[in-house]
């Protein structure tokens, strides 16, 4: 599926959003106000002819957010200027240095589990990456004991077929965990080197 690319006035988010995991964004689409609504949704946000995407959690922008930001910096935004997104410097450096102004953005709404994880795993507050990054380093070792108490108790079972069956199973469950937790310390290592 080919993404979409429109036209959004990129702008700075609000000093009070500098370190929180969100920005805000007026989609003149009605399909993706919809979507935003009602509630936080986790967003993908890529730029055209850029390498990274930042998946976050998206607020719509509405009359009172930007009456706060016209009060606060000064400016004259309404609504009616096209699309509009308010963006930290944390995801706009994750975007090749984004600049403010005018970019062309593909903005798409996600429910999936993966979406949620790496909007995490991109959060700018080192607590909620830290709370992550545990809870998958612990699911590869649950999953690396799950496979090494299967290899305990294959002796248990009678001598035969099975017993070479559970002995593969447990391995390749092993293994499993084995990737979960070396593709979290990849995790770790791609975040250090955004900072």
């Amino acid at each position: 599926m080919e993404q979409q690319y429109d036209p959004y006035k990129v702008h700075t988010a609000l000093w009070e959003d500098l370190n929180e995991g969100w920005v805000w964004v007026y989609p003149t689409d009605t399909e993706k106000q919809g979507q935003l609504q009602d509630q936080r949704r986790i967003i993908r946000i890529s730029k055209q002819n850029g390498r990274e995407s930042v998946y976050c959690e998206a607020l719509l922008a509405d009359d009172y957010y930007l009456t706060r930001f016209n009060e606060q910096t000064r400016q004259k935004i309404i609504l009616d200027e096209g699309n509009l997104i308010f963006i930290s410097g944390w995801y706009r450096h994750i975007l090749d240095n984004m600049p403010v102004g005018a970019q062309k953005l593909s903005i798409s709404v996600g429910r999936s589990l993966l979406w949620q994880l790496r909007a995490a795993l991109q959060h700018p507050q080192v607590g909620v990456l830290l709370t992550t990054v545990l809870a998958i380093f612990g699911i590869g070792l649950a999953i690396i004991g799950i496979g090494l108490a299967i290899i305990g108790v294959k002796n248990l079972l009678q001598p035969g077929t099975g017993r070479n069956a559970v002995e593969v199973v447990s391995w390749a469950i092993m293994i499993l965990g084995a990737l979960v937790v070396l593709w979290n310390i990849v995790q770790l290592c791609k975040r250090a080197r955004i900072t």
